[in-house]
């Protein structure tokens, strides 16, 4: 009982905290994402009539396979949301393990129990922050449009529909390319943590976004960051049959091992 009350205090420290600390750098991102939910709203809008949905999808996917270097296009978008999303992640958890790990360790009593409320903020965390980016994203690009719709549009029937491999509705769309970053953040973000136990924060950071960037390269269902390229899953190309389904549970498998290893590093690591 007494544990899962010190647990349940740390993971509300880490919100309060979190929050507290981060909000200006989280209001400059969501700002950021405004503009250029915006600017793919109007551009969109010179091509066909669009929705929410089809601002969202273009805004957020990569640029899926290629046959060759040369054919190769860096995924800009793809990259600045998930780079920002490590870095947002990983500030406020590097910067609470270096100044106050050894204060709330004597306090609580656990550090086990110290990083386990690490965890459990960093899958909220993350899934806030993805939600909060599609809501950003469907207010404004609504705003600019004139109109708030989940429904097909004739963009999305004429653009979108067409690279489909298998039937999916614009709302199931979104949620495929939502969960797709929270999962594949999640894992991302678990690895730096367990990277910060042996290695400098910044170093940690650069070895996670090389991964990012080799995963826009390499055709490999084993890299962590490929299942959030909305493009590379069976919905658009069916000869690689990267399915949503090996997607979320190699995703939850990879952030338990990464989990319990980075348990186990931290509570025999000295923060002395």
């Amino acid at each position: 009982m007494r544990k899962r009350l010190v647990f349940t205090r740390l993971l509300y420290r880490d919100i309060a905290y979190s929050f507290s600390y981060s909000k200006i750098k989280y209001g400059i991102f969501f700002i950021l994402t405004a503009l250029l939910a915006a600017g793919k709203a109007l551009q969109l809008q010179e091509i066909d009539s669009a929705g929410s949905v089809d601002v969202l999808y273009f805004m957020l996917k990569d640029e899926g396979y290629f046959l060759n270097l040369d054919n190769y296009q860096v995924p800009v978008d793809w990259i600045f949301f998930q780079t920002v999303a490590l870095f947002l992640l990983s500030d406020y958890y590097v910067h609470d393990l270096g100044r106050n790990a050894l204060y709330v360790t004597i306090r609580s009593s656990s550090k086990a129990t110290f990083l386990l409320a690490k965890l459990f903020w960093l899958i909220l965390q993350t899934a806030a922050l993805f939600v909060g980016v599609f809501l950003v994203g469907f207010c404004v690009t609504g705003l600019v449009l004139g109109h708030f719709s989940l429904e097909v549009t004739p963009f999305y029937q004429h653009h979108i529909m067409p690279m489909l491999q298998l039937d999916r509705s614009p709302l199931q769309l979104m949620a495929q390319l939502l969960i797709g970053y929270i999962v594949t953040t999640l894992v991302l973000s678990t690895a730096q943590l367990l990277l910060v136990q042996f290695l400098d924060p910044v170093v940690s950071f650069l070895i996670v976004v090389l991964l990012l960037g080799i995963s826009t390269i390499v055709d490999s269902r084993w890299l962590p960051a490929i299942h959030s390229m909305i493009l590379r899953q069976e919905i658009f190309d069916l000869e690689h049959a990267l399915s949503w389904q090996f997607s979320y549970l190699y995703s939850a498998a990879f952030f338990i091992v990464l989990s319990i290893a980075a348990l186990l590093v931290y509570r025999r690591k000295d923060i002395l």
